[in-house]
């Protein structure tokens, strides 16, 4: 009887650095996640950039506005300065008024802040978001 040895752990490499370790299928899944977290992160930041075009009778601008409060919640009760920055520059990005709608450049004066702040405060705010939306689908799993 020959006996066959059964490989169950793989580690993918990509770029010189290992991105996940398990079995065949749980990488097979892995590898696909990061596209799928990039299409629900796009079709996430889009929403936000149409949010003040929306009815206010559209579902979508509701879910919105829920989803915004649970957010300026968890900003508020944050130990974080950087939490609260980063809600209050989604909120003036893609929420308030068109009134008062700022550029990256007026946004970074008003917080005293550089641009590049703003672009990354921005994009860690969408991340937050993510999870609050999307649930556990809305968090990257990358070094596993």
């Amino acid at each position: 009887m020959v006996r066959r040895k059964i490989i169950t752990k793989v580690q993918v490499i990509r770029l010189g650095k290992i991105v996940y370790g398990g079995n065949i299928m749980e990488t097979a899944m892995r590898l696909g996640s990061k596209k799928e977290y990039e299409i629900r992160f796009n079709a996430l930041r889009k929403a936000f950039e149409k949010y003040r075009d929306l009815p206010e009778d559209r579902p979508l601008k509701a879910i919105i506005d829920t989803n915004i409060e649970i957010y300026r919640i968890s900003c508020k009760n944050s130990l974080h300065d950087e939490k609260k920055r980063r809600f209050e520059t989604l909120m003036i990005r893609y929420i308030l008024p068109e009134e008062n709608k700022r550029i990256g450049k007026e946004i970074s004066l008003q917080q005293y802040v550089c641009l590049t702040t703003v672009w990354r405060d921005t994009q860690a705010a969408l991340k937050d978001l993510m999870v609050i939306f999307f649930g556990i689908d809305g968090i990257l799993f990358e070094d596993m």
